[in-house]
């Protein structure tokens, strides 16, 4: 007599069945198992929507070990049968959630107004489990319902809203963000001063005894002066020089100087700032400048 072959769709199942959860640098093991099929199918993991974080279409095999996980990790993995014989292929999925300490950007670290505008402090925040999210102002919490501000969130972006832009609200803004992995927080200035100038490196024009330096400093309302210090490395006293400040484009403004009475090959520090109408902004860290020495 002879045997008949019956062909059994396949049926299989993940170990864990619905989701995984693992800390980040911690490994992470997805099983696959064929609990019924004639002919035994063979088994692929794929990513769903994405490719491998280890980099490939997909993976045969029963089993995935990922050995250290982090964040780009999270997402649905499938398991696949592979068949010749003419089966649709049959998919289990499972889901890998990654729990890492917050991880801030912020998206303006430094603003500047010129009166009577909103003020939007933005923190991305990105964290599994879900942060606990705080604002505060000069290390003190913002409240919910703190007059002047509005707080609010939309999925991973959570806003600070200064409503108005009066002296009383200028200071130091920073979110903090906390879950059973770790604290994260990041901070700006709000101010209607100018920002701090940036000293070009390299002298316009050097020789023993000069210096002819340049900048930019950006500004919402008009520089009309820039103040600049400067030293020899081993004074104490800083001489000072006034120079007139030209627009660039929008909020971007220029100014040179030339330091004179210097001594040759000599290393001098100088430093910027810039009067708009809020006032004189701080002064910019100091660059360096070393002047040629006698021909």
């Amino acid at each position: 007599h002879h045997s008949v072959k019956i062909r059994v769709r396949p049926s299989i199942q993940t170990s864990p069945v619905n989701s995984l959860t693992v800390k980040e640098g911690e490994e992470a093991r997805l099983y696959c198992r064929v609990l019924a099929g004639h002919p035994t199918p063979q088994l692929k993991w794929r990513k769903k929507g994405d490719i491998m974080p280890t980099g490939e279409e997909e993976i045969m095999g029963e089993d995935i070990i990922f050995e250290s996980v982090t964040r780009k990790y999270e997402g649905t993995y499938e398991c696949v049968t592979e068949d010749e014989y003419g089966f649709e292929p049959v998919t289990s999925e499972v889901q890998l959630h990654v729990e890492y300490a917050p991880v801030i950007e912020q998206e303006q670290t430094y603003i500047k107004t010129a009166a009577g505008e909103e003020i939007h402090v933005t923190c991305v925040v990105h964290a599994y489990p879900e942060p606990q999210v705080v604002w505060e102002k000069d290390g003190q919490i913002i409240g919910e319902h703190t007059n002047g501000f509005v707080i609010n969130r939309s999925g991973d972006r959570h806003n600070l809203i200064l409503l108005d832009v009066r002296k009383e609200f200028f200071g130091e803004y920073s979110c903090q963000a906390s879950n059973n992995l770790g604290v994260a927080s990041k901070s700006t200035q709000v101010s209607a001063y100018a920002e701090e100038a940036k000293i070009r490196k390299t002298p316009l024009n050097s020789s023993p005894w000069s210096l002819q330096i340049e900048w930019t400093a950006n500004s919402e309302t008009p520089i009309t002066i820039f103040r600049v210090q400067f030293m020899a490395n081993d004074s104490t006293d800083w001489s000072e020089v006034n120079a007139v400040a030209s627009k660039l484009d929008d909020e971007d403004w220029y100014g040179k100087a030339d330091l004179l009475n210097l001594q040759p090959s000599t290393l001098y520090m100088v430093k910027v700032s810039s009067l708009n109408t809020e006032g004189y902004s701080q002064f910019s860290d100091a660059q360096h400048f070393t002047t040629p020495e006698k021909g």
